[in-house]
């Protein structure tokens, strides 16, 4: 029987490890962390609740839904409804949707000229991204050397174009226009316009992680540190020290992380790996007493010089209502500053901002905490496609064994990992099916 090891158990490393378990493989997973999921993985902390990345996945994911199915989990995912956000800036207010929609239509936000250009950019993608997969952003490269500010402001305007995409990316993934390809935007863009449909997990997108680790059987809390090729097997050398031998391995690492862990690594692909970049986030998770309706706005301007977004949930502690507010620290903060910034800070800053959202809210937290995320998601910067696509040309020698799994060579989005997990798992049973 093969043997294959796989370091990493979120989305990407769990796709391909069930994947290959249901074949016939002999599969290991390692993952570092004390539990499974990495960038998707449920946490609890000071009595709130939250996802380490990913909360949502998107209806148009057939990678996502093939995973759920495959595993019996399907009935875990419920469809959201319509997810908006209120957007306030130096232009004043206006909401978007999530997701695009008919009902844009109808807004009293935009004249009927924005309504006009906005479904002619629609009409121009849906006609002009055929073949596109929402989980591969390499499928729509035309465009992949132009930033998107430059892809979308000819063809909505200037003003359309911050009020509809940009906050849209700053505010909800930290990332600003002139930062990235369009091709993530392009691949998305078509997909949801024919499936519309935003998904949820009951017990958050952690538990998928948890399920699929528990049927696979993760060693968790084992750090890799080396892993090598050799030409009749994989050596997999652990922190502790021991060597273990496997036929196969899977690398399903953060990209940054992945250069520094296969010491064999070709030279084209340590290249292609070193230029592989995550933008970071810091939210402040506070819980307050009392009620709100909640919802998310999107902030942007001087009035709100330290977050970006607000997210209110209403919940309960100790059996009296209460609200969990997260805030986003701004993304340009961030990049200036790192993550280093002192908890106090944070909490200071991102209070005065919140009261002046919500001038009622002015009782201190009952609990709170600072949530510093290092690498978020990964940034398909321009040209970055292009790149992402030979890389994985590379991965389809049939004589290799070890492979990269990721979102960061597929679409940064849970789709992307679980297409890159189970592309993975399908090369490995093509070119070594005498061994299965």
């Amino acid at each position: 029987m093969t043997t294959v090891c796989v370091i990493g158990a979120g989305i990407a490393g769990l796709s391909a490890a069930t994947r290959l378990k249901r074949a016939g493989y002999d599969v290991t997973v390692y993952e570092a962390q004390p539990s499974v999921g990495g960038r998707a993985a449920n946490c609890e902390r000071e009595g709130m609740r939250f996802t380490s990345g990913a909360n949502i996945f998107y209806g148009f994911s057939p990678a996502m839904r093939a995973l759920l199915a495959d595993n019996g989990l399907s009935h875990v995912a419920r469809r959201l409804p319509r997810l908006q956000a209120r957007c306030i800036g130096e232009s004043g207010q206006w909401s978007v949707d999530m997701t695009p929609t008919p009902q844009f239509l109808t807004s009293r936000d935009f004249s009927i000229a924005d309504k006009l250009r906005l479904a002619r950019f629609m009409a121009g993608i849906v006609l002009g991204a055929r073949g596109a997969d929402g989980d591969d952003a390499c499928s729509t490269l035309a465009h992949d050397g132009e930033t998107l500010r430059a892809f979308c402001e000819p063809r909505m305007g200037r003003v359309l174009t911050e009020k509809m995409v940009g906050i849209v990316y700053r505010s909800a993934r930290g990332m600003g226009l002139d930062d990235i390809s369009p091709s993530t935007f392009i691949s998305m863009m078509r997909a949801l316009a024919f499936d519309r449909s935003v998904m949820a997990i009951d017990g958050g997108i952690g538990a998928i992680a948890a399920k699929l680790g528990e049927d696979v059987g993760v060693a968790t809390g084992v750090k890799v540190r080396d892993v090598a090729e050799r030409e009749d097997c994989c050596t997999v050398t652990l922190e502790s020290g021991e060597q273990r031998h496997f036929d196969l391995a899977t690398v399903a690492v953060e990209g940054n992380q992945a250069r520094n862990l296969v010491s064999t690594a070709g030279a084209e692909e340590r290249a292609f790996l070193g230029r592989v970049t995550y933008n970071a986030t810091i939210y402040c998770h506070c819980l307050l007493a009392g009620a709100h309706p909640g919802g998310q706005w999107f902030l942007s301007g001087p009035r709100f010089p330290w977050i970006s977004a607000a997210k209110v949930s209403a919940v309960t502690d100790e059996g009296q209502p209460a609200i969990h507010v997260t805030l986003t620290v701004a993304p340009e903060i961030v990049q200036r500053s790192g993550v280093d910034i002192a908890e106090d800070e944070v909490l200071d800053r991102c209070l005065t901002d919140l009261r002046g959202l919500f001038p009622t809210l002015h009782a201190a937290p009952k609990r709170w905490f600072v949530q510093k995320v290092a690498s978020k998601t990964p940034l398909f910067v321009p040209g970055y496609g292009v790149e992402a696509a030979q890389f994985r040309a590379l991965q389809e020698a049939p004589e290799r064994r070890v492979f990269y799994a990721g979102d960061y060579l597929y679409q940064p989005l849970l789709g992307g990992a679980a297409l890159s997990g189970a592309h993975i798992a399908d090369h490995i049973a093509r070119h070594w099916p005498d061994l299965g």
